[in-house]
């Protein structure tokens, strides 16, 4: 054979040829003697030789399943999609077997193929099933095993009569310490990296060559070792032959995934917390099958360290689904230990309180401080923060500010300025007034800048910035959110970038400067798919970037694209929040453009879903809520002047420029203001009407909105500055009382 080729220029094909027992030997002499000979070889295993080029064969093209990259499925699912190779080939076996799925069957198809990996063989096995079965039954019986992969035909060669037959030859391949290592690492799921390979399953670095030559494991780009699904389903079968090994394996898992998790604990304040987030989510799934392991086995030790991380994780992804099991697993082997037990009952707190139910964790909270009281000052500081939240979101301002202030000392007994800082800061929601929150977050600033602090820094400095808003002081709000980016810079990145570009955002739709505003809100939506990190890092600021789009429709007077970016934006929020939640925000825009259009039955069906919550993740606050109550009350007070209800309109929007005065809120008690006008007017007070607006035209606390609505509606009016008219915000607190009086 070899003289036949050595003077030949050829392409030799040798399929299968692990079953050759000479083809290594045959090539390797072969490279020799005939050199313009090029061999494709279709192999299980590498050959090893030094002139030989590997290419590895994946499967046909699937759909994964969202958990496998840490994500919740809905973040990837799309009906738009075609069917993938792996569903096409599905159907076509399908049908020459006389079955003929439907479109419906469509997403079951696919998450089969999942399953099965894309094998091209395994698929047809599976496809054949369907003249007896129904294909929500094929999939059921491969969840119980791979048995049912199999069914030889007359031309089909015997080594593939099934996939078993198919696995046996492949473990038949390997070395027993080969066997053995493939055994260690049955507790993985999802893949895994190089440091977990060795440090949970002892695996060294030939072993892992060896098992990836014989293509028993695969790595992809990102490093990551994976098995097939259906060889961790053969092994599995193996290891479960030797109980004690597997035990011992399990253990070795959970003690290295827990603790991979623990050390994690801090990723959301830490400057590489972006990074260690996501290895959380890429190993999600072996984080929960050690969390379970750990539970069935009361390791208690291993969950302590680990609750805070986990459950910090679960928040920032929206993962509540995890949370809520593996959690509630933990609390029911914490009996006698009650640091666990008090940790879960905060974290089962802190879930409650951002998804708003029941009693919003309060209970939970309160339950957990005497169990922690042996934890350590930073477990204890932690359950302070939060229950002092859910008080203060409950109106009990004194428990919530005794609260805030231990857990200040205790973050202050243990040396985390940062900690005390934003303890501090958090008491900002409890000020009565914007003045009295400014003081406190110019404290804070001093503070964070002595200690060269930058998260309490960026904070104070975005919390100035909301001050500064409603206080109608747009160029100093827009310098101070611009400063907490530099702050802050890259640290939480993405989250707290995408965070102050919405910021900002907003002030400039407030500033009158639209297509800087629209431009930031367009890079917010970009990020949304770049990666899995963005797409759940955008979260609710994509929300928010949608209904700041949606106001800015409203501004240049495009009411259908106004109202088609504000119920996106509400659309959005209910994936993430549930069907019920609604967005004030977005809510005030379709109002106001139902109102523009003459809809006063969609503007009135629309206000009615005001206040419902929850608001988006970190854009909430009490000062912005009041604001925003303010701008409420006035859409409410429009409602009712609309339909001829001057009475119930007076008595709304008295109410809310009453609010504004009260926690001087300068800025929205402006905007409040056009709607006094045109009550007055009503009344037929022209004077008193023209003399209001007058004050409102030109103002520099009035946002570009007022003062849009006052050229619109009353520009013609207009009788210039008033005389002694006071721009500052004291002045405009003293016209809120005049007009109070008048009403």
């Amino acid at each position: 054979v070899l003289r036949a080729l050595e003077p030949r220029e050829m392409l030799l094909v040798l399929d299968n040829a692990e079953h050759l027992d000479e083809a290594t030997a045959l090539v390797a002499e072969m490279v020799g003697r005939a050199p313009r000979v090029t061999v494709l070889i279709t192999s299980r295993r590498a050959t090893g030789l030094a002139a030989e080029w590997i290419m590895d064969v994946v499967g046909l093209a699937h759909r994964e399943a969202a958990a496998r990259r840490g994500r919740r499925s809905r973040a990837v699912h799309s009906e738009t999609r075609g069917p993938t190779e792996s569903a096409e080939l599905f159907v076509h076996v399908a049908s020459r077997a006389g079955a003929t799925p439907s479109p419906a069957d469509g997403e079951t198809i696919e998450r089969l193929c999942a399953l099965l990996g894309g094998v091209p063989l395994a698929i047809e096995f599976a496809a054949a099933w369907t003249r007896v079965l129904d294909i929500g039954q094929i999939e059921a019986e491969l969840t119980r095993g791979p048995d049912i992969l199999s069914g030889g035909t007359n031309d089909r060669a015997s080594r593939h009569d099934s996939m078993r037959v198919v696995f046996e030859g492949s473990w038949a391949m390997l070395q027993p310490r080969e066997r053995a290592a493939m055994r260690r690492l049955t507790p993985f799921r999802g893949g895994f990296t190089l440091h977990a390979a060795r440090e949970a399953a002892a695996i060294s670095l030939p072993i892992l060559l060896a098992l990836t030559n014989k293509s028993v494991l695969r790595r992809s780009g990102d490093g990551r070792f994976s098995r097939h699904p259906l060889v961790w389903h053969f092994v599995r079968e193996r290891a479960e032959e030797l109980p004690d090994e597997l035990r011992a394996s399990r253990d070795r898992h959970a003690a290295y995934f827990l603790g991979f998790l623990a050390e994690r604990r801090e990723a959301f304040h830490h400057v590489d917390g972006e990074r260690m987030m996501l290895e959380i989510a890429a190993d999600l799934e072996n984080v929960s099958v050690a969390w379970r392991w750990a539970c069935e086995r009361e390791q208690r030790s291993l969950l302590r360290p680990a609750v805070t991380s986990l459950s910090r994780y679960c928040w920032q992804w929206g993962r509540y689904d995890v949370q809520d099991d593996l959690l509630q697993r933990a609390l029911e082997i914490a009996a006698g230990d009650d640091v666990l037990t008090g940790l879960v009952f905060v974290h089962q707190g802190a879930a409650l309180t951002w998804r708003k139910i029941g009693d919003f964790g309060v209970s939970l909270y309160d339950a957990s401080l005497p169990l922690l009281e042996e934890a350590g000052p930073a477990e204890l500081a932690w359950a302070l923060r939060g229950r002092a939240v859910v008080h203060r979101n409950h109106g009990h301002r004194e428990i919530a500010s005794a609260s805030y202030a231990r857990a200040a000392a205790l973050y202050g007994q243990i040396g985390d300025v940062e900690g005390e800082l934003m303890m501090v800061m958090a008491q900002a929601p409890l000020d009565e007034t914007a003045d009295e929150a400014l003081v406190r977050f110019d404290t804070c600033i001093a503070g964070a800048r002595a200690a060269d602090s930058p998260h309490p820094l960026g904070m104070a400095l975005a919390g100035r910035a909301g001050v500064l808003l409603v206080l109608g002081e747009f160029t100093a709000a827009d310098a101070s959110v611009r400063e907490a980016q530099r702050a802050q810079g890259g640290a939480r990145a993405p989250f707290w970038s995408i965070d102050r570009r919405n910021f900002r955002a907003l002030v400039c739709i407030d500033r009158g400067r639209l297509r800087r505003a629209r431009a930031l809100c367009c890079r917010t939506l970009a990020a949304r798919g770049r990666s899995a990190s963005e797409v759940e890092a955008v979260g609710d600021a994509a929300t928010v970037a949608m209904a700041a789009l949606a106001r800015i429709e409203y501004l240049v007077d495009d009411y259908a694209a106004a109202r088609s970016w504000a119920r996106r934006a509400l659309e959005n929020h209910r994936r993430r929040h549930g069907p019920a939640a609604s967005y004030d925000l977005a809510l005030s825009t379709l109002v106001r453009a139902s109102l523009m259009t003459g809809d006063l039955d969609a503007a009135l069906r629309w206000s009615e879903e005001f206040g419902r919550g929850p608001e988006p993740r970190w854009y909430g606050g009490r000062l912005t809520a009041e604001a925003m109550r303010v701008t409420i009350t006035a859409c409410r007070a429009e409602i009712a002047l609309a339909r001829g209800d001057d009475t119930a309109a007076t008595e709304a929007i008295r109410s809310a420029v009453a609010d504004a005065r009260r926690h001087g809120l300068v800025s929205p008690g402006l905007g409040a203001l056009v709607t006094v006008a045109g009550i007055l007017d009503r009344r037929g007070d022209r004077d008193g009407a023209r003399r209001l607006i007058a004050c409102l035209q030109g103002h520099p606390r009035a946002t570009f909105e007022t003062q849009r609505a006052v050229a619109r509606l009353h520009g013609s009016d207009a009788a210039g500055e008033p005389a002694g008219r006071d721009p500052s915000a004291a002045g405009v607190l003293a016209e809120f009382d005049r007009v109070i009086g008048e009403l």
